[in-house]
């Protein structure tokens, strides 16, 4: 079907509670979504194909046999890895995509359908995404949300909570946070902070890096690169903040991260530009 009888039948779809209509097949329409995850119109991409796509693969309307093609669908060339490096259109299919892997990894951390090797696999290629895609703008006016920072921290906090992910792999999804942070082109303004401490407190419940060395992990960052160019190091400076202090609010109120707390709180302290009400 085109894209217009598409987007009418989706939205059927969730007008009638995301049950799959008379006379279709669940997995014909999901390959049909994963085509549009990378369309400029954001209420066919965002809030039809990925929303019922999904809805179906959590509450397992599709068959694991079913979601598992779907998986290896969207972390093919032509979808999480899409024109990775590009700041253009191709960023929507790869924001879009690495939601849905992040669905999947949810089905199966609650169904344990996917061997090592599959989590291995996406491990591996989350982490080229999250490293090496340079679009993180949050929304774009007439096309809506890109927002990979937070997709992409999204489904790393879902691979955080998978028993198969052990500490080499943590300690790499804390790299690669940081490495995210650590930008001086774009200051985030769309929580993205918010999405990311999300998948660090994941990272720490599982309690496979020593609180030592998660402690180093936020030290690191007071060694940010500098550019020596205005706006940038602000942007930096404020990126890192807004981390801190997400972080640190979230873990304020747990007795198991207090000392993980008091180094936020000495941090962020002493690096208060306005503590005493002036600006250096």
């Amino acid at each position: 079907m085109n894209k217009g009888e598409l987007k009418v039948l989706l939205k059927t779809v969730k007008e009638n509670n995301y049950e799959v209509p008379k006379g279709y097949k669940s997995f014909d329409l999901a390959l049909e979504m994963v085509d549009y995850l990378g369309d400029t119109d954001g209420e066919l991409r965002d809030k039809l194909c990925f929303s019922i796509l999904s809805k179906w693969i959590i509450d397992n309307v599709l068959t694991k046999e079913e979601i598992y093609k779907i998986l290896y669908i969207c972390l093919d060339e032509n979808h999480l890895l899409c024109g990775l490096g590009r700041t253009d259109d191709t960023s929507f299919v790869r924001a879009f995509s690495v939601l849905i892997v992040g669905s999947v990894l949810y089905n199966h951390r609650h169904d344990k359908f996917l061997s090592k090797n599959d989590i291995d696999i996406i491990f591996e290629k989350v982490i080229k995404f999250y490293d090496e895609d340079i679009d993180v703008r949050g929304y774009v006016e007439g096309k809506g949300w890109i927002d990979s920072v937070c997709h992409g921290a999204d489904t790393l906090d879902e691979l955080a909570r998978c028993e198969e992910i052990d500490y080499n792999d943590l300690k790499r999804i804390l790299s690669s946070i940081h490495n995210k942070i650590i930008i001086s082109k774009y200051g985030y303004i769309y929580e993205e902070d918010e999405r990311i401490v999300t998948a660090v407190v994941s990272v720490l419940e599982r309690k496979q890096i020593p609180e030592v060395e998660i402690i180093q992990w936020i030290k690191s960052f007071e060694k940010m690169t500098e550019v020596k160019v205005y706006p940038h190091d602000l942007i930096i400076y404020v990126n890192v903040k807004n981390l801190f202090r997400s972080l640190y609010f979230r873990l304020n109120n747990r007795f198991e991260f207090q000392n993980i707390v008091d180094v936020l709180h000495e941090i962020l302290e002493n690096t208060n530009r306005y503590k005493n009400n002036t600006y250096n």
